[in-house]
């Protein structure tokens, strides 16, 4: 099951205009300390923010926050089926397969592009964090930011890789807290 001609078209033109943004990206991160953030930030990415932050709100809020923890959960359960049929089916090369100037040395947990994980998880996890704790909402914000830049800054992502992840983590954020009320 491949993806439509038609489809496959217009995803190459978006390629053309998002490789002109990652290309941006990487080249100016290229200072030592960048390329360490952005090396950090994608491993913290890769799922040990969401314990750190798990057990942040744990203290936190003690049994208040079984709500938020289940809410991360659910929505990051329901966001990989989608995660997975979407890559698969899309097969998106990765900017730095397609320009390999874009190769910072950083590896990548799966061959395609498109949808970002990293920017679904951030969303599906942190979403019900930054809407039931009211002052958690502005480092949820930076978080996803600096997520979103990390996996620009690697050459891993398209800007619409890092949206279309996003809309799949509020989809099934939005979709987990109202299955657990």
């Amino acid at each position: 099951m491949g993806v439509p001609s038609t489809l496959r078209a217009w995803l190459r033109r978006i390629d053309d205009l998002d490789i002109r943004i990652v290309r941006a990206v990487v080249l100016s991160a290229h200072r030592p300390f960048q390329k360490r953030a952005t090396e950090l930030i994608c491993r913290l990415g890769n799922g040990w923010l969401y314990l750190i932050m798990g057990l942040s709100a744990w203290i936190v809020k003690g049994d208040a926050a079984h709500r938020m923890i289940g809410w991360s959960a659910l929505a990051g359960t329901l966001a990989f089926p989608v995660y997975w049929i979407v890559k698969r089916w899309s097969a998106r090369a990765r900017p730095h397969h397609r320009d390999p100037s874009l190769n910072t040395g950083l590896r990548t947990l799966d061959l395609y592009s498109f949808p970002s994980g990293h920017a679904m998880t951030a969303t599906a996890v942190g979403l019900p964090y930054g809407l039931t704790l009211p002052h958690a909402f502005i480092p949820f914000v930076v978080g996803w930011l600096l997520i979103a830049w990390s996996r620009l800054a690697s050459g891993h992502h398209y800007p619409s890789d890092i949206i279309a992840g996003a809309l799949i983590g509020v989809g099934t954020a939005i979709t987990a807290m109202a299955l657990l009320p």
